[in-house]
């Protein structure tokens, strides 16, 4: 009983809360002549489908400027001149290494706002396989989910008599008045469309023609009921059926209505349901030709035919086709479909190709999944989006390197020079873009990164490890490719993949080896302040020496130091002698700490002093370095900075005992 009595007290909780969402606003219900007077005040509630997607993206949820001194690495990926402009909107905000694509789409819908021919065109997502073409479309509906329409009384409200097809209250009005009034309420209203049959006959035989009496009423965009949101799925042509698209005979009335008659026709398909909002043709290349035939009339007309029988009805949508890059291309080849070319507005999307992004994606997807709270070792997403980023670019010839030109085209500030028809120069993102149009439209796609982490993940985990590192990933990176029957047919591109970790796992390797130098280093920052105070008492005995005053100095650790530094002759070694010895002078009389650190090349140099213990250090074998109490300390406060610096108790010893046995 007492579960009872709480799992009642939950759905209480969720009903009334439900119940004030849904009381925040009344959604209007009135007649074409109350719609009329609203939109004197609210001329936005005459939107296109085209606008109030515009609006929602720009004006609604907004747009952040972003200038060159804002995010040089973004400008410098992207090529841009200082002078220009990026803009980043709020309602793509997961949508990483995206932005041309997304603007590309902003200026669609803006240029379409302003009912220029965009307005009759279809957009185009075209790019490999899980390059977000499905996510973005299911985004944008998302956003259209969260706004509303005013349409001629529907299914909604009258189930029997009610429009199926979420028809405009201004295609009601008669042709004859429709610009007049448009110039009298400052709207914008179509002067050729029409309302579909059923709505028509109810016009004439219920309203007598009056159409201010004609019913209106606000309805909120949905996928589950069709609103205003329809999709075309791919069938084969064997199981293709029109009447998806274009509705179908209402049986339940032949007979007892003539043929022909406006009510024997149920205009429910998927293509009805779309009109006032937005419709998705998926896979369309590969959709028979049947289901084509709905998708030409409408961006070239803007109407549907319902049969033979019937009139075309007025269709206003945001139609999309996605389709990946080989069928999309195969598709246009063909001369029959060069007319839908005609009315296609491409937008590419390729996979990520910046190794920032990349690890933005995986980092995304790891919050959303239950294992957020696995540890991941440094360098891990960075390792797995180097890996995918390598295999989307192609061989560039004025920068053969492949981590550089990955590095260039995340906007590193790259010094490094590369020699090119008997020149040597800086390669910018701008000449590698040139040179490679499409990078991105193939290679590991993010699917595959994603499985791998998550094999990762679950091979650790249910062994008790809350942690995850490059050498786990590694090991099921390489699986995953070795295994792909699919890709084994292609042994050239099934190679290059491996080499592609091999090459991510070899940066990774760098990485590593400067994070333990820097750990070793800094625990022996103390035996360097001391190597460092040495110097300073024995450069400044050599001095007194050379100016007469008999010391006794140590030369070895003067020399020692300043051959790490590059100090050959005596000039030389005289000079930076007396610079420390100033420096010391200095920072006693403003009773300032001494610190090598504070010279680039004393830095250097006894950074390099005191690495000459770390490569005895990881050669020393694991068991030895834990028996005296000193090595114990030493290791200890190793793994302790590691994990200052995001390793963790298992991947921190990991890392040591794996470089000392592999590579050092």
């Amino acid at each position: 009983m007492g579960q009872a009595k709480s799992i009642e007290a939950i759905l209480d909780q969720i009903a009334r809360g439900d119940r004030v969402r849904k009381s925040k606003r009344e959604l209007f219900k009135g007649t074409v002549k109350d719609y009329l007077e609203l939109a004197l005040d609210k001329p936005e509630i005459v939107e296109t489908p085209h606008q109030k997607l515009h609006r929602v993206v720009v004006e609604k949820l907004g747009r952040e400027e972003i200038r060159f001194k804002d995010n040089p690495k973004l400008f410098r990926a992207l090529g841009l001149r200082r002078d220009e402009v990026i803009f980043r909107y709020k309602a793509f905000p997961e949508f990483f290494g995206l932005e041309e694509p997304i603007e590309f789409f902003v200026s669609f819908l803006h240029q379409a706002a302003m009912d220029s021919e965009d307005a009759r065109q279809a957009v185009w997502l075209v790019g490999p396989v899980g390059g977000g073409k499905t996510s973005f479309l299911d985004k944008v509906r998302t956003l259209l989910e969260q706004e509303s329409m005013f349409v001629l009384e529907s299914v909604l409200s009258n189930e029997e008599f009610g429009c199926h097809m979420w028809d405009s209250p201004l295609r009601v009005l008669p042709r004859h008045i429709r610009e007049e009034l448009a110039r009298e309420l400052k709207i914008s209203i179509p002067l050729k469309d029409d309302i579909c049959p059923n709505c028509k006959w109810r016009l004439n035989t219920e309203f007598n023609n009056e159409y201010l009496k004609f019913p209106v009423e606000e309805v909120e965009y949905s996928r589950r009921g069709q609103v205003g949101i329809g999709k075309v799925t791919y069938v084969e042509a064997e199981e293709a059926d029109i009447s998806e698209l274009v509705g179908s005979m209402n049986l339940s009335l032949i007979g007892t209505l003539p043929e022909g008659h406006p009510r024997a026709v149920l205009p429910n398909g998927a293509c009805n349901k779309m009109n006032g909002g937005m419709g998705v043709f998926s896979e369309a290349p590969n959709m028979p030709a049947s289901y084509l035939a709905p998708f030409n009339t409408i961006t070239q007309e803007g109407e549907l035919g319902l049969t033979a029988r019937q009139p075309h009805v007025s269709l206003r949508t945001v139609l999309f086709a996605d389709a990946n890059e080989e069928p999309f291309l195969r598709f246009f080849e063909d001369e029959e479909n060069k007319k839908l070319y005609d009315r296609a507005v491409t937008i590419y999307f390729p996979y990520n190709i910046r190794l920032d992004e990349e690890v933005n994606i995986h980092q995304k997807l790891n919050d959303i999944s239950k294992f957020k709270d696995v540890h991941i070792a440094p360098h891990t997403l960075e390792f797995v989006g180097t890996a995918a980023v390598l295999s989307r670019l192609k061989p560039s010839e004025i920068c053969p390197n492949p981590i550089l030109k990955m590095k260039i085209l995340n906007g590193d500030d790259i010094e490094e020079e590369q020699k090119f028809e008997d020149t040597t120069r800086r390669v910018t993102a701008v000449e590698l873009r040139k040179e490679h149009r499409w990078d991105g439209m193939d290679g590991i796609s993010t699917r595959v990164c994603a499985k791998v982490l998550g094999s990762s993940f679950s091979y650790k985990t249910r062994r008790g490890v809350n942690c995850i590192d490059p050498l786990i990933v590694y090991r099921f990176f390489r699986e995953s490719i070795e295994r792909d029957k699919v890709l084994a047919k292609e042994s050239e591109r099934h190679q290059r993949y491996l080499d592609f970790i091999e090459l991510a796992f070899a940066d990774w390797v760098g990485k590593v080896k400067h994070d333990l130098t820097t750990a070793f280093v800094t625990v022996r920052k103390e035996y360097a302040e001391s190597v460092f105070q040495r110097y300073l008492d024995n450069a400044d005995l050599w001095l007194k020496d050379q100016r007469g005053e008999k010391h006794p100095f140590d030369e070895k650790i003067l020399s020692d130091v300043e051959k790490l530094i590059g100090l050959k002759d005596f000039g030389a070694k005289n000079n930076f002698r007396q610079e420390m010895v100033n420096y010391a002078n200095q920072c006693k009389e403003l009773n300032r700490p001494l610190c090598y650190s504070d010279n680039e090349k004393m830095k250097k140099a006894l950074d390099r002093y005191v690495l000459r213990g770390l490569k005895e250090f990881l050669q020393t074998p694991h068991e030895d370095r834990l028996r005296t109490p000193e090595r114990k300390a030493l290791y200890n406060n190793i793994v302790e900075e590691l994990k200052r610096n995001g390793y963790c108790d298992h991947c921190a010893p990991t890392v040591i005992n794996w470089y000392s046995e592999n590579i050092s």
